[in-house]
């Protein structure tokens, strides 16, 4: 009876605080930045490629804000105020951890030959197309699958996407290298980052 009751307690505890402004504001902004992110990403023509700087600001928005709110939203949840050390580092953990895991998603599909023309809007591609360019090498600018395939294979693509999603994760680690956490806390999100780097993604962000 005391246990369910605690629990009780603690599920009423946790309903007053998700109806907290701070949190749902942190949510919102999460979703709308998300919307925005994926709207660009969804209307790049096949004859015209991004820029490498903008496909990294817009996939920031679309596979970085949600994860980045909720790592937030936690961290709000469990008594930490608004503008925290801890709050802020929590959110560059979520925002770092989510473009790990679709560059992995993106990575894990060229490694499968599972692309197609929505690659032009994947790391991979866009990072290899830019490589070239710097490199002299002229790309025609019409693009199926078997041609987005050589691009990244000839513009080493996979090898700058492992680069990229091995720098979010150590960004990742740095947002928690300041904060006096628990031992274990810091050892489970350590390990998410391990899991990341090593494991082939079935999941998406």
């Amino acid at each position: 009876a005391a246990e369910g009751a605690a629990i009780a307690e603690n599920k009423q505890w946790y309903q007053r605080r998700v109806r907290d402004p701070k949190v749902v504001d942190s949510v919102s902004r999460a979703i709308a930045r998300n919307v925005e992110g994926r709207f660009w990403l969804e209307t790049i023509e096949p004859h015209a490629p991004p820029d490498l700087e903008d496909l990294s600001y817009y996939s920031s928005l679309k596979h970085g804000a949600l994860m980045s709110s909720c790592c937030y939203s936690a961290a709000l949840l469990t008594g930490h105020p608004e503008g925290s050390a801890v709050a802020n580092a929590l959110r560059s953990f979520g925002e770092h951890i989510g473009q790990a895991i679709h560059l992995k998603k993106e990575i894990f599909a060229v490694e499968t030959d599972s692309i197609g023309t929505q690659s032009l809007s994947s790391y991979p591609f866009v990072a290899a197309l830019q490589s070239l360019h710097e490199s002299g090498v002229v790309v025609r600018p019409v693009f199926d699958a078997k041609s987005v395939s050589s691009v990244i294979n000839l513009g080493r693509g996979v090898e700058l996407a492992y680069e990229k999603c091995d720098s979010h994760c150590a960004k990742a680690l740095d947002s928690l290298s300041s904060l006096r956490l628990d031992r274990p806390l810091i050892s489970n999100l350590a390990n998410v980052i391990l899991d990341i780097k090593s494991a082939k993604p079935i999941f998406t962000a």
